[in-house]
C-alpha cells in the first residue's frame, strides 16, 4: 500500500514540475514577442539607456587656478600719505600772503576779525591756538602789510562752503575769513514817570519812577502792573510794582475795581527802550479792556507776546475807567 502511494505522490511531482516550466517557457516567449512588436524608437531608446555611460560627478570644490586667481584680484592703489599743515612759521608766510594778493582784503582792516581754520586733530591744533602765535601774526601782519585786525582767532576744522572762506596754501588744510565784529549796542540809560491822569482812577501813591539802572541794578525784569501791591494769585503772590489801588474804603473804588490783579507790565529794551505789554488777564478775553491813547491814534492791547515802544505823553487805559500817564524824565 505505501508503495502505491510513494509512486502517486513521484508521479505528481513530476507533473508539477513539467506544468511550471511549461508556464516558464510561455511567459519567456510572451517577453520576446513584446521586445520585438515594442516600436523602433523605444527599442532605441532602451538600447542608448542600457549602452549610455554613466557620467562621474565632478567635485564641488577644486583649488583655484593660481594664475586666475592672479589675475582676478583688483589692483591696490598707492596708499596716500596724509596732509600735514604747514609749520607755525611757513602759516604765518603764507597767510601774509594770500590776505595781500586778495583785492577785496586790502581795505583797512581796523575793527575786522581775522579767523583762521585748520582742519587737523584737536592735539596739533591746540598747539597753534595759543596767545603768542596769535600776537606774532596780529604784529607781522601790522608790520609789513599794514593789517590792522582787531582780533585774530583759530577754528577747528573745515569751514563751510557758505562762510566763503579763502584757501590758504595747497594742502586743503588751512583756510583763513576775514569778518566784521558785530558790534555790542551801548546800553541805553532812561527814565520815566508814571501817574494818574486826572481823576481817573488811584494808585497805591501818587506816582511811580521806572529806571533802566535801577531795574539792572535790582535785577527787575519788568515793572508789574495791576491790582493791589502784593496780591494773592494762584501761583503764590505777585508783586506789582506800579500798583492800583485796592483798598475797599477808596474814593476811586468804582473806578480800580475793572483793573486785573495781573493786567499788564512795562519793560526796557536798549533798542527802543520802555515797553508796554499787556497779560492775559488785562485782554477781554477775560472781560477786561486795555488800550493806549497817543494823540489821536488808539492802540488795542489783545496780543500778550506783543511789545508796544512807548513814547512820552501816552496814555494807558486799563480796564474801564483807570487812566494812567507816562512821561519820559531827561536825564540830568
Amino acid at each position: 500500500m505505501s508503495k502505491i502511494f510513494k509512486k502517486i505522490s513521484k508521479g505528481f511531482n513530476n507533473l508539477s514540475q513539467k506544468l511550471g516550466d511549461a508556464l516558464q517557457n510561455e511567459e519567456t516567449v510572451q517577453n520576446e514577442e513584446t521586445v520585438q512588436d515594442a516600436p523602433l524608437d523605444e527599442k532605441q531608446e532602451q538600447n542608448v539607456e542600457a549602452d549610455e555611460p554613466q557620467q562621474k560627478e565632478e567635485p564641488t570644490s577644486r583649488e583655484p587656478d593660481p594664475i586666475k586667481k592672479e589675475a582676478a584680484k583688483e589692483p591696490v592703489p598707492p596708499k596716500e600719505e596724509p596732509k600735514m599743515l604747514d609749520d607755525k612759521e611757513s602759516l604765518l608766510r603764507n597767510v601774509v600772503s594770500t590776505l595781500a594778493k586778495r583785492v577785496e582784503f586790502k581795505n583797512a582792516m581796523n575793527g575786522k576779525k581775522l579767523v583762521v581754520w585748520l582742519d587737523c586733530d584737536r592735539l596739533t591744533f591746540s598747539a597753534y591756538d595759543t596767545d603768542s602765535y596769535r600776537q606774532q601774526m596780529l604784529s607781522t601782519l601790522l608790520n609789513e602789510k599794514g593789517f590792522e585786525f582787531e582780533q585774530v582767532a583759530f577754528s577747528l576744522g573745515k569751514p563751510a562752503l557758505e562762510l566763503h572762506a579763502t584757501k590758504i596754501g595747497d594742502n586743503d588744510l588751512e583756510y583763513l575769513q576775514v569778518i566784521e565784529e558785530e558790534k555790542v549796542p551801548e546800553q541805553v540809560s532812561c527814565k520815566a514817570v508814571i501817574s494818574v491822569f486826572g481823576e481817573a482812577g488811584s494808585l497805591a501813591q501818587d506816582k511811580y519812577i521806572l529806571s533802566s539802572e535801577d531795574m539792572k541794578e535790582k535785577m527787575i525784569t519788568c515793572y508789574n502792573i495791576g491790582a493791589g501791591k502784593f496780591p494773592k494769585i494762584p501761583t503764590g503772590y505777585r508783586e506789582n510794582h506800579i500798583a492800583i489801588d485796592d483798598n475797599p474804603d477808596s474814593p476811586m473804588v468804582e473806578k480800580n475795581k475793572f483793573v486785573s490783579r495781573m493786567h499788564a507790565h512795562i519793560g526796557f529794551s536798549d533798542k527802543f527802550g520802555f515797553y508796554f505789554q499787556v497779560e492775559k488777564d488785562g485782554t477781554r478775553l477775560l472781560g477786561k479792556r486795555t488800550r493806549i491813547f497817543r494823540g489821536e491814534e488808539k492802540i488795542e492791547c489783545e496780543n500778550p507776546e506783543v511789545k508796544i515802544p512807548l513814547q512820552d505823553g501816552d496814555l494807558i487805559e486799563l480796564g474801564k475807567a483807570v487812566v494812567l500817564r507816562y512821561k519820559q524824565l531827561k536825564e540830568e
